[in-house]
């Protein structure tokens, strides 16, 4: 079974924090993350030898440190060749209760939902609801750990899934938090160069992934916008962060996250914002030849152009009396 397990997804090139070898300030920051998801850094799970079919899997989670968003990935590893076959990429936020988180997940098949997330002492129950081409998608996520945090186990209950029978229980399987990265010593392999696949989503997008900034004509502010196809080019994660400029020092000044998915009940590419304290539907993208790309959010869009492959041309438009109004265009250059 392919197990849509905590979700996650990846991020698109280098600058990928998949990527980056552990470092002891994700240990460090463990304490102050305790409620948002107990197992920091970078988790190997396995099922027992003797459980039939060998499972293993990776789990690895962090907090952006430019949005401030939980993020979490869970890989499951082909035995035979050690690349990734199926992957999760998920976004955690609080509630107002302290024990109590919402996720919302995307995989490599396109399928995404939501889970809420209990934590109770060494336990932790997520629920999970999905939607997927074929229908629902959910299960229940059963994780507990020692006292240190360097062992753990999990399960899931009551699993519905598009590409399985109903499972009351799958397999145990068996945690230990790990020093070091599998993506970087190869026991996990996965490409950093990734595409939007068109099977999936709408390959046109290809042309906006990478790094694009603008500064503003009083070079006292500027905005980074980052799309990165993830998932297996399931999904697009664009990351946008803006700057306060004074002098020649840059300040961060907020941002947040857009992911963008093919919405199954529609065939539409529907988009989620993201930020530290909450997601939410904000609305669908609307590409007009291969180059113009609109992001609809009820009663505005943002308009990009795509002028070559470095620079697009940025707009916001406002609907008034039944008319898009055009507000001033901006410039956007493309970065290594």
């Amino acid at each position: 079974m392919k197990f849509i397990i905590l979700s996650i997804l990846i991020t698109a090139i280098s600058f990928d924090p998949l990527f980056a070898d552990h470092h002891k300030s994700q240990d460090q920051k463990e304490e102050a993350l305790a409620g948002s998801f107990p197992l920091q850094g970078w988790w190997k799970f396995e099922s027992k030898p003797d459980a039939g079919e060998k499972i293993v899997k990776y789990l690895v989670s962090w907090v952006d440190k430019e949005t401030g968003i939980q993020n979490l990935v869970d890989m499951n590893i082909e035995s035979s060749s050690k690349e990734i076959g199926h992957i999760t990429r998920v976004f955690q936020v609080p509630t107002a209760n302290p024990k109590v988180h919402n996720r919302l997940w995307v995989n490599n098949n396109g399928d995404y939902g939501k889970t809420t997330q209990v934590v109770e002492g060494n336990s932790m129950i997520a629920t999970v609801v999905g939607s997927t081409s074929n229908g629902l998608l959910s299960a229940v996520i059963h994780t507990t750990w020692n006292a240190e945090k360097n062992e753990a186990q999990q399960f899931m209950s009551n699993v519905i899934d598009e590409n399985s029978d109903f499972k009351t229980k799958t397999k145990t399987l068996f945690g230990k938090k790990i020093s070091y990265n599998p993506l970087r010593n190869g026991d996990a392999i996965m490409s950093k160069e990734r595409q939007i696949n068109p099977d999936r989503m709408d390959g046109r997008l290809n042309r906006l992934l990478g790094k694009w900034n603008r500064t503003n004509e009083a070079r006292d502010s500027k905005k980074i916008e980052t799309f990165t196809a993830i998932v297996k080019g399931a999904a697009m994660l664009e990351k946008f962060s803006f700057y306060q400029i004074e002098g020649d020092s840059e300040s961060l000044n907020g941002g947040g996250y857009q992911l963008s998915v093919k919405d199954p009940s529609n065939g539409k590419l529907s988009m989620w914002f993201i930020n530290k304290n909450k997601f939410n539907h904000a609305g669908y993208w609307q590409i007009e030849g291969d180059k113009t790309f609109i992001q609809n959010y009820l009663d505005r869009r943002y308009v990009r152009e795509v002028n070559n492959d470095k620079e697009v041309r940025a707009f916001y438009q406002e609907l008034r009396d039944g008319s898009y109004l055009n507000q001033k265009p901006m410039i956007f250059n493309k970065t290594p």
